[in-house]
């Protein structure tokens, strides 16, 4: 009897031991991360300012670790210094432009999304970008306007990967996009861009 107990007991341990083998992600990577950085943005005219920036997303992966995705959660821009009174901008997509506009004075922020559905719950743009303005304090989402279209990105995108440094200049950022081949969709606001999603 005591050794119909003990095969019974090692059986359920080693079930138990199994199962928890098989619930560790192998060569996939999950979870919630996070990162804080300020950077420089060259404007039109020339001007370079500061702002910070905050981020928070998901990472998911396949078990292969072939299938990398990633849902923004927040997304901050905050202006520093004399424009610091500016309200931040908060949306959780991915910021790759920022300017103002000559004619009215407003400033813009075009975002995208890598993610599938947040571009069908965000309505399905074509091209895949979203417009935001500062209207009397408060960031108000408009129509991706003529003059966001071909404009060359200024604002730091590729955060998945650890930061290089808290502070990123001019020149470190041109130095990340040259050394690394990212998508044509990434560097400009293009009229042509498109998604996987269908």
């Amino acid at each position: 009897m005591n050794n119909c107990l003990n095969r019974s007991n090692a059986r359920r341990v080693l079930f138990s031991v199994l199962v928890a083998i098989a619930m560790i992600p192998v060569g996939a990577c999950s979870g919630t991360v996070e990162r804080h950085w300020s950077e420089e943005v060259s404007l039109d005219d020339g001007t370079v300012i500061v702002i910070d920036r905050y981020v928070k997303f998901r990472e998911t992966n396949s078990l292969a670790g072939d299938a990398y995705g990633s849902t923004d959660l927040k997304s901050t821009l905050a202006f520093v210094g004399d424009l610091s009174k500016l309200p931040s901008w908060d949306v959780p997509l991915f910021p790759l432009v920022l300017y103002r506009d000559e004619r009215s004075g407003e400033w813009v922020v075009v975002a995208t999304s890598s993610n599938c559905e947040v571009w069908e719950e965000r309505g399905s743009p074509k091209p895949p970008y979203w417009e935001y303005r500062l209207k009397s304090d408060k960031w108000v989402q408009s129509s991706l306007s003529e003059m966001s279209l071909d404009r060359k990105t200024n604002l730091f995108f590729n955060y998945e990967p650890n930061l290089p440094a808290g502070k990123l200049s001019l020149d470190l950022k041109d130095q990340i996009i040259k050394h690394n081949d990212f998508a044509k969709d990434y560097l400009s606001i293009r009229r042509d861009a498109k998604t996987n999603c269908m």
